[in-house]
């Protein structure tokens, strides 16, 4: 049976006082059991749950394309779960939601045990809204300091241990019982699962495959499992115990067992439990509006109208960009790529391939926008070479830097959307009406029907779709070489900058710059082609829901607690 949350829960109801405990006293005479001062109502909150969302960034701690899943499963699961996470108060977003009232201090104090024989006040501030999930955050002082997102401080390691041991605290104070599931998503909620599985089913859920090695951390913290990630990344280890393993689509899951990025680099100590992971799908990150629903229906019926109607929509969504960028269409196709400045994106690819077709056709009928937010260590280099090309050619290339607010503007003019990524779990390939050019690898491939897919591209795409018509492109490069230097290469292109002299990298280049030409050439020369490309973008994000393909979480948690019960 499904417990579902009170329609509405009172914040007042929810409020308590703490009163003068003294905290951060050291001493093996203090109680080793907490003592609990929570509310009556936040006691119901929590135990009136079905499950528990753990999860490291949200709406008001934001970072990577996981805020938007986390955005549409608070949507969904708006009467079902309870999501907690930590508090980041530096982030200027989690500053202002609490000035603005969207996220409230409840007032509340637990005694949580952080170093050995060391307390520190454990804070509750929750997020609640009638159409959404409640956010339950955790706050301790002097942890949880990201700045600029949730993982951007150096304290990240220990930052797990002690959300754990605070998430921990919390259940068992609130006296959350065993068929309240846990639900944890990626390595930073894995030391969590690890304390929580003895009383929880648990399910990890694999947005990525970032993975870390606490063994230096947790001789500091106050951790029951230290003995396991003693001897074990934290993925391993969670995996391993964890009563459901998934992943954000079946091309990823596929990947991560077949892809040389991941079972000779990135994921290769991880090959003994991924057989147990299963796929579960994303759906869209923003619903489809009535506007291009109806867009869609059109496409259907009548192509040469709903041509027509397409250059309304997108002349309707070119005039609410700054005026800067409309100066710069002149009629022209626009190529979107969006997203982290980071190694996995190869934004070096998308702006080489861009220099190559600009240095052979000066007057290539599209600009090129890289809408782009800081991301590693090297995001520096990579806006300076975005830079470099637009003040180059500065009626053919833009950029902005940080996130900007026409950003769904932008998205709703673009014609083509660019995603050269290395590796892509899932990726926000479609959005609005945009084509998207995309890698034939992982998650992208698994969503995207290739037009004219040639080599490996062509191969994963019959896995994947059949003879479905084509919603993009899917770019694959073909190496003249194997073995040992294919996977050199590919080894330096995912360490950081990649370098000219790679072979790999000119060669995605090139495959990148033949795809283009081809769209942009389809997109002015053949409009009926391309409305019916728009045309089956529109109707697989129609057919994705975030209820039906999440449901098959809710099913593989429902066998895991039969199995357990029979064990």
């Amino acid at each position: 049976m499904i417990c579902r949350l009170a329609d509405s829960v009172k914040i007042a109801d929810l409020k308590t006082h703490s009163g003068t405990t003294p905290w951060n006293i050291k001493g093996a005479s203090l109680m080793k059991t907490p003592t609990t001062i929570l509310s009556e109502s936040l006691r119901k909150l929590i135990q009136s749950t079905s499950f528990f969302s753990l999860r490291w960034e949200t709406d008001f701690t934001p970072c990577t394309g996981i805020t938007a899943v986390v955005r549409e499963e608070r949507r969904v699961f708006a009467k079902l779960g309870l999501l907690i996470a930590p508090w980041q108060s530096r982030m200027a977003t989690a500053q202002a939601a609490l000035s603005y009232g969207k996220v409230t201090d409840l007032n509340v104090t637990l005694r949580l045990e952080v170093f050995p024989g060391v307390f520190k006040p454990l804070r509750l501030l929750l997020a609640n809204a009638p159409d959404r999930q409640p956010i339950l955050f955790l706050a301790v002082d002097g942890f949880f300091q990201g700045d600029a997102s949730p993982y951007a401080t150096s304290g990240l390691a220990t930052d797990t241990l002690v959300f754990a041991n605070a998430v921990d605290l919390l259940l068992r104070e609130a006296g959350a019982q065993p068929h309240q599931w846990i639900w944890c998503a990626d390595w930073e909620t894995g030391p969590a699962l690890l304390l929580l599985r003895s009383r929880h089913h648990c399910a990890l859920h694999l947005h990525n495959i970032y993975d870390e090695f606490l063994g230096h951390a947790v001789e500091k913290i106050a951790y029951a499992r230290a003995d396991v990630l003693r001897s074990a990344t934290v993925l391993q280890a969670a995996m391993r115990e964890a009563d459901v393993v998934a992943g954000v689509n079946r091309g990823f899951v596929w990947s991560l067992q077949n892809e040389p990025a991941y079972t000779k680099i990135l994921a290769s100590h991880l090959q003994a439990e991924l057989s147990r992971a299963v796929p579960v799908e994303n759906a869209n990150f923003v619903p489809l509006s009535p506007e291009l629903l109806a867009l869609e229906e059109l496409l259907s019926n009548d192509v040469s109208d709903a041509t027509r109607a397409l250059r309304q929509y997108k002349a309707a969504a070119r005039r609410r960009l700054p005026p800067e960028i409309r100066r710069q269409m002149k009629g022209r196709s626009l190529i979107v790529m969006m997203g982290r400045r980071v190694t996995q994106k190869m934004i070096e690819v998308a702006v080489e391939s861009a220099r190559r077709t600009l240095a052979t056709n000066p007057t290539f009928p599209a600009l090129w926008f890289f809408a782009t937010v800081p991301g590693d260590q090297h995001s520096d280099q990579r806006l300076e070479s975005i830079a470099r090309l637009c003040a180059d050619h500065p009626e053919s290339a833009a950029f902005s830097d940080g996130r900007i607010d026409y950003y769904d503007a932008l998205l709703a003019a673009a014609d083509l959307i660019l995603m050269p990524s290395i590796t892509e779990p899932h990726g926000g390939c479609f959005q609005a009406a945009v084509v998207p050019v995309v890698s034939a690898r992982d998650g992208l491939a698994a969503q995207v029907p290739a037009y004219q897919a040639n080599g490996l591209a062509a191969e994963l795409n019959h896995r994947w779709h059949g003879n479905r018509p084509a919603a993009g492109w899917c770019v694959r490069e073909e190496l003249p070489m194997n073995g040992e230097l294919a996977l050199a290469e590919l080894r330096q292109l995912l360490s950081g900058p990649p370098s000219q002299d790679n072979l790999t990298f000119h060669l995605m280049v090139e495959a990148f710059k033949a795809s283009i030409e081809q769209a942009v050439g389809i997109w002015r020369d053949e409009p009926r082609t391309f409305a019916q490309l728009v045309r089956e973008v529109l109707r697989i994000q129609k057919h994705r829901s975030w209820e039906m393909n999440y449901g098959s979480m809710f099913s593989h948690i429902a066998a895991a607690q039969v199995r357990r019960s029979l064990a």
